[in-house]
This record gives C-alpha cells, sequence and structure tokens, in this order.
C-alpha cells in the first residue's frame, strides 16, 4: 500500500473507536463531530477491507482483524507520540492523560493523595482511573491503560514492576462482633460467613487456605471494598483485608481489626507498566509520583 494514500489520522480514529467502541464516544473523545466519525469509520473499512465493527446493542463489538489491529496500533501510536513529545516534561503545562488501573481499595488508600498532588502540579492534567479485575496485563499490552497498580502474584513477562510497600492480612469485623469477645483463632476464623472481594488478596488468600486444608465459607461474593466494608459494618460477616486497607476502612465505618489465626505471607503492593513506556519522562513523573505517596504510607 502507498502511505501517501492513507491519512494517517485514521489510525488515531481507530484508537478511539477501539477505547471507546460507539462512534459517539470515539469522536468526542478526539474532539471530532459524529458525521465526521462516521466518515472516518467507512474509510477504515474500506482502507482494510473489513468491517471492523459490528452493532451490539447500542455499541460497537471489533471484529476478529479489529482485535489484531488493536494490539499492532498501540506500540505504532505511542512510538509517534514520543517522536512529536518535547524531550523535557514540564507538568505544570502538560496536558497528558493517564489511565490507570487500581483496585478501588487502592484508590481510596494511595490514588486519593496522588490526585491531589496531580492537582497541585500538573493542573492541566487528566486522569481516568478503572478498576477491572481481570485483563490488566492485556489493558497494558494493548495500550488501554497506562499503568497497574495492584498485588502481582508472579512477576509477568515483558513487563516492568516496581515494588510500593508490603502489607499482612488481617480480619475486619463490625466493631461489636461477638469474634472479638473471645480468642480468634481458626475455628472462630472459620465459624463465620465470610465476605469475598474480586482482587488478587482474595486469590492469594484462598490459595493459602488451599494449601493448608482450611476452607472458609463466603456467603458474599461482590467486586467492591467499600460494599464490603458496609457489608461487615451492618452483619456478623468476615473480610479480610491487608493491614493498612483495612486500617483505612475502621476509619470509614464502625469496623475493628482482629490479627490472622493463620501464617501467611506478606503482600507486595506493586505498580506495573508496558516496557514502551519505560523511557517517556511523563510516565516516569507519574510512576514517582505514586511512588512519593506510598512512601508516605508503608
Amino acid at each position: 500500500m502507498d502511505l501517501k494514500k492513507v491519512d494517517l489520522n485514521l489510525l488515531v480514529a481507530l484508537e478511539a473507536l477501539l477505547q471507546e467502541q460507539s462512534v459517539t464516544k470515539a469522536a468526542a473523545r478526539i474532539g471530532r463531530s459524529q458525521p465526521a466519525m462516521s466518515r472516518a469509520l467507512a474509510r477504515l473499512r474500506q482502507t482494510f477491507g473489513d468491517p471492523l465493527f459490528v452493532a451490539v446493542g447500542r455499541g460497537l463489538g471489533p471484529t476478529p482483524r479489529a482485535l489484531a489491529l488493536r494490539r499492532q496500533l498501540a506500540p505504532i501510536l505511542d512510538d509517534v507520540r514520543g517522536l512529536l513529545e518535547p524531550p523535557d516534561f514540564d507538568p505544570g503545562t502538560a496536558t497528558t492523560e493517564f489511565r490507570i488501573n487500581a483496585p478501588d481499595a487502592t484508590v481510596m488508600l494511595l490514588l486519593g493523595d496522588f490526585l491531589a498532588r496531580v492537582a497541585e502540579k500538573a493542573p492541566q492534567m487528566n486522569v481516568t482511573i478503572s478498576s477491572a479485575a481481570a485483563g490488566q496485563l492485556d489493558a497494558l499490552g494493548a495500550g488501554d491503560i497506562d499503568l497497574a497498580v495492584d498485588t502481582f502474584v508472579d512477576a509477568p513477562d515483558g513487563f516492568h514492576r516496581q515494588s510500593l510497600f508490603e502489607s499482612h492480612l488481617v480480619a475486619v469485623v463490625r466493631k461489636h462482633h461477638p469474634a472479638r469477645r473471645r480468642t480468634f483463632d481458626v475455628p472462630a476464623f472459620l465459624a463465620w460467613p465470610h465476605i469475598w472481594i474480586d482482587t488478587a488478596t482474595s486469590r492469594v488468600l484462598d490459595a493459602q487456605l488451599d494449601r493448608q486444608g482450611i476452607h472458609r465459607r463466603c456467603s458474599v461474593r461482590i467486586n467492591s471494598f467499600f460494599t464490603g466494608a458496609t457489608i461487615a459494618a451492618n452483619t456478623d460477616c468476615v473480610m479480610v483485608l491487608p493491614d493498612k486497607v483495612a486500617s483505612k476502612a475502621c476509619e470509614l465505618a464502625p469496623l475493628a481489626m482482629l490479627p490472622m489465626p493463620i501464617k501467611l505471607p506478606r503482600l507486595t503492593l506493586d505498580q506495573l507498566w508496558h516496557p514502551r513506556r519505560q523511557h517517556d519522562a511523563s510516565h516516569i513523573w507519574l510512576r514517582n509520583m505514586i511512588l512519593e505517596v506510598a512512601r508516605t504510607i508503608g
């Protein structure tokens, strides 16, 4: 294909369509009108000889060809942006948008202070935070997120990783829970129903309990720390959390911590990023800001 005949701005439109899976939202993302984005999609279909997107409910679903392009597109556009960015990064004037994925408990514990610092030092910068429990590595590889902050049990190949701080697990119950009036041993730990939150912490705990032949009953399964804290404060359910998160939870709700009666490994909170972001000045600034906040907590 002769590149002189191709409008490379179509790749920016394709990126927005892949991220938003909606013509209207993709147009808003890159500052185009909806008719202009519809025309761009028509030209993309002609260029690639594929529908690229099909109607799914009120949105668009990518075809296999579009998904394959997605994996190739992110590094290409990142390289182009890196080529055009000035060599020095000035947070005071930067209009960069960062996309971070982290569990909501981590957002509460760490990213709230981080966002306050961003507002002070980089007032024109935008930050989008998601809390998807699965698919973080794929999202990093595809360029859908810039950074993942979570507990990663195994160091994934092909990514850069930095430890922020360590935690140990504790049990969290309501302030007047009967378990607080007696020894909190393994039978007491297992006597009450548990709240299972869809996080790496829960999966690590379950794996450790399985190795020791211990099986707890999880009567509630949710994907939100805040919902879990509300349930624990109003029921006899037990919730297991990293100690630093548990301490914050006890400030927000009538909860109390109990030491775990089971020996468990300490957990590390990490930030993870794709190698193509390793030397990007703006992303180095982002990671250093998060590290600074983490040091005040850890």
